[in-house]
């Protein structure tokens, strides 16, 4: 999971958006079980396909995933 964010609008309303990585199914399996939550009101899964990107000639270590679409 990577960082959620949250906005308070009012003591009963507090719309959170949650970014989530790994495999296609876990992910929507895990955004299921938090929409299935007491308390949770409306829940909307937006899932989008990565694929790695290419190396590139720098000495960073890190990965990039670019959108698959």
């Amino acid at each position: 999971m990577r960082r959620p964010r949250s906005q308070v609008l009012d003591h009963k309303n507090c719309p959170e958006t949650v970014i989530l990585r790994g495999a296609f199914r876990d992910v929507g399996a895990f955004a299921n079980m938090l929409i299935a939550q007491n308390g949770v009101r409306h829940g909307l899964v937006h899932r989008a396909p990565l694929q790695l990107d290419t190396p590139s000639r720098s000495t960073h270590q890190h990965r990039h995933f670019l959108p698959h679409f």
